[in-house]
């Protein structure tokens, strides 16, 4: 059944057990923001600029 749920992986590091299952996107300029994020936050709303 197609719950309508989506994930989003923050990674520090290489995780390649991810590869060839999960798509990587984007890029962040400030590495003291996803350094704030902890596990479990819920991230509320995003920006995407092309």
């Amino acid at each position: 059944r197609d719950t309508g749920g989506s994930q989003l992986f923050i990674c520090h590091a290489p995780q390649p057990h991810l590869d060839g299952v999960h798509t990587t996107f984007g890029k962040t300029e400030d590495m003291d923001v996803v350094n704030a994020i902890s596990k479990g936050d819920k991230i509320l709303s995003v920006k995407i600029e092309k």
